[in-house]
């Protein structure tokens, strides 16, 4: 489980306050932390963020090396899907 050190948990709600995550190592995402000043897993979570962004460097360079079409599409879908989108709906709120 992922705690500040200094914090004391009482176990019958070990559920962060603002995220609602339990800090339990594979069991909430990562994603859904909030990293606020008073989360209580938000070191662990950002470490573990940290390392899949790593891993998935290397995967990506693979990736590029050996299934260059396939990982351009994949790619591509998910730029759409995360950038685009957002971009767009970024300017018409403008």
């Amino acid at each position: 489980m992922y705690i500040k050190m200094e914090e004391k948990i009482d176990m019958d709600d070990v559920y962060c306050k603002i995220c609602n995550a339990c800090g339990e190592d594979g069991c909430c995402s990562a994603l859904i932390c909030k990293q606020h000043k008073d989360g209580l897993y938000c070191e662990g979570y950002l470490t573990d963020l940290k390392f899949k962004a790593s891993v998935l460097d290397d995967c990506f360079e693979l990736l590029e090396k050996h299934c260059n079409k396939e990982f351009d599409d994949i790619y591509d879908k998910n730029w759409e899907i995360f950038y685009e989108n957002k971009i767009n709906n970024d300017e018409s709120n403008n």
